[in-house]
């Protein structure tokens, strides 16, 4: 009926107990510490393999970083993210 209204099909995050928000932290606290290690060594890290949202969180999160690439590598449930050096 809403898709009807609205023309388009809503979307919506269910949350509980703030599981998804703090996912999103240690998320992004890894991809921070993770970075700190490839900065430090010059050394690429491949984290492992996660789901299409929690890949983009890394990317998202490190995006700012204008000496760290990242990268997703594999196939469909073996996909993960590199941390690189950038050259």
């Amino acid at each position: 009926m809403v898709h009807k209204e609205i023309g388009e099909i809503p979307r919506f995050f269910l949350d509980v107990n703030g599981y998804r928000a703090g996912r999103l932290d240690e998320l992004k606290e890894e991809a921070r510490g993770v970075a700190k290690r490839v900065r430090l060594y010059r050394k690429e890290v491949r984290l492992r393999p996660m789901n299409s949202f929690e890949r983009r969180v890394i990317h998202t999160a490190l995006a700012e970083y204008p000496d760290i690439m990242t990268e997703s590598i594999g196939d469909a449930e073996r996909r993960a993210v590199v941390i690189k050096p950038y050259p």
